[in-house]
């Protein structure tokens, strides 16, 4: 996987507050970044739009029960002070939205899907946070990934994991739980639901929360992280895979490795 972002945690002296920067990139770290060198890089990829995002700190957390509270004309919303960036369809359409915003003690992530309006689409569905972090731009050994999963095959079988990478597309399971629990270990914590949005108030859709601690591995202040998101409402149809950054061919190489 290599269209990733690199994230960036800084405190503020004067604000106390962290800033979480994170930069759409192919192969490449902040290349700006004093005494940082970095090897085998390239160029941003010109699909990555916009080139640089920011989670924006807030002093309160929002609840993690699936449902996205955002009010586009104040403050009040648990996300509304979250930075607001657009998910994209194999067609390179804006198509759904990443919210993003940390506290001094997590990173929140959350996934309107706007255009999930089937509640049980069938087959395999879910969503994952992929965490590049060797920052080589692909998904291989000890990378980390945070995902959910629903397979309605087998009737209801959902779950939530946190893998370490093994090597291109092979992973290992760390541990496992369920939504709205903690997992035991890492303190990782999503949830879903099927609601009402401020991005789509006319249809039900599913909607993604994710917490993740900074004493993850490599998620820390003063750190430089990839990262790389998917969304997809059947594991089959290209039409139904959203991600960021944007893939330019299938949107399923975002889970290994995205240089196309």
């Amino acid at each position: 996987m290599a269209k990733y972002t690199s994230t960036l945690f800084k405190k503020s002296k004067n604000l106390n507050k962290i800033l979480v920067l994170i930069s759409i990139l192919v192969l490449t770290v902040i290349l700006s970044l004093n005494n940082f060198n970095p090897t085998n890089v390239e160029a941003h990829n010109p699909h990555a739009y916009p080139m640089e995002i920011f989670s924006l700190w807030n002093d309160t957390s929002p609840t993690l029960d699936g449902l996205i509270g955002f009010t586009p004309s104040s403050l009040a919303g648990e996300w509304s002070s979250a930075a607001v960036y657009d998910l994209y369809n194999h067609m390179e359409s804006a198509d759904g939205k990443v919210l993003i915003q940390n506290d001094n003690n997590y990173l929140y992530i959350a996934f309107d899907c706007v255009s999930y309006t089937v509640e049980d689409p069938g087959g395999i569905w879910g969503s994952t946070i992929y965490l590049d972090a060797d920052h080589n731009g692909i998904m291989d050994l000890d990378d980390y990934a945070i995902s959910f999963k629903e397979n309605s095959t087998f009737g209801t079988d959902y779950y939530v994991e946190l893998k370490r990478a093994t090597g291109p597309g092979q992973w290992t399971v760390i541990e496992d739980g369920i939504p709205g629990t903690p997992l035991l270990i890492s303190g990782v914590l999503m949830n879903l639901n099927f609601a009402k949005s401020a991005f789509n108030n006319a249809s039900l859709h599913r909607q993604y929360e994710f917490r993740i601690p900074f004493t993850l591995p490599g998620i820390t202040t003063d750190n430089i992280y990839g990262v790389g998101f998917e969304t997809y409402s059947n594991d089959v149809a290209e039409s139904q895979f959203n991600t960021w950054p944007y893939v330019e061919t299938n949107p399923k190489f975002i889970r290994i490795d995205a240089r196309n």
